[in-house]
């Protein structure tokens, strides 16, 4: 008699621990979400005064990245991350096309990181300054241009009499279509341009990291952490809440860092474990 061979059972990423917390703005414009065999991470930017906002009720940061969790949700798993954004991005010109937004019109921003579990390996892939870590691998998947930017900017506020307002716009008007490199996601479908990735082999059991660059200012700009693996393995021992808590408890306490334009920023992480059984 002959049989079947044993099922094999799924693989996916399964999230393990979440933590989200508003910083100074009117709203917590970082967002996580997770579909099976893909995660994300999303970090929406801070609306300027010119801003187009589809609905008045929220800010534009807000709109934008429930459109996008909304839409990843429902996507396949792609692990061509570039074709997704791209995907991703056109469909947002849609929405605001017909929410009536003009082409002069500044429309909503984010960043975007996201994972897909593919077989024995993961893509990840990023655009923007969301911050991806294998911990297993001590691997990281990051920008660091635009903290510097960031930086350099709040430097020269302090230094002339400049709008910092209109800087910001400057500089998100150059994210929108690329320049020096640097994107951010909006409604530009040439954003598959500036998507970073990386493929990373892994294992049932290992363990993948999503943040935005509030949550990452605890290794990046404060030193709570000296590394991203020690930072990953706090969220795993004490949990992302407990970390995210005294990452709080250090900004208010603080009065000597004046490296952000907020001293207090949306801040998210989500960790996922691969879980799967291979040879």
């Amino acid at each position: 008699m002959k049989t079947s061979p044993p099922a094999r059972r799924p693989s996916r990423l399964l999230r393990v621990d979440h933590a989200s917390d508003m910083g100074e703005g009117q709203m917590n414009e970082d967002l996580a979400g997770d579909a099976s065999h893909t995660a994300w991470m999303l970090d929406g930017a801070t609306d300027v005064p010119r801003t187009y906002l589809p609905d008045h009720s929220v800010t534009g940061a807000y709109w934008l990245v429930h459109q996008i969790n909304a839409l990843l949700a429902k996507a396949d798993a792609e692990p061509d991350h570039a074709k997704l954004l791209s995907r991703l991005a056109q469909n947002v010109a849609v929405k605001l096309r017909q929410h009536g937004m003009t082409a002069h019109d500044l429309p909503p921003a984010c960043s975007l990181g996201i994972v897909t579990l593919e077989s024995h390996h993961v893509v990840a892939s990023i655009v923007g300054d969301v911050y991806i870590f294998h911990q297993e691998q001590d691997t990281l998947l990051s920008e660091s241009q635009f903290g510097e930017n960031e930086r350099r900017a709040v430097l020269k506020r302090a230094t002339t009499q400049n709008s910092a307002t209109a800087g910001i716009e400057e500089r998100r008007r150059g994210y929108l279509r690329g320049a020096n490199g640097q994107w951010v996601m909006a409604n530009n479908p040439d954003v598959w341009q500036g998507v970073a990735s990386r493929q990373w082999r892994c294992f049932p059991g290992d363990h993948i990291l999503l943040a935005t660059d509030g949550f990452a200012r605890a290794v990046t700009d404060y030193g709570l952490f000296p590394d991203w693996t020690t930072l990953a393995k706090e969220v795993t021992r004490q949990g992302a809440a407990t970390v995210l808590g005294e990452l709080r408890s250090y900004e208010r306490s603080s009065t000597t860092d004046a490296r952000h334009f907020k001293k207090s920023d949306d801040a998210c992480v989500s960790l996922y474990q691969v879980e799967g059984k291979w040879n």
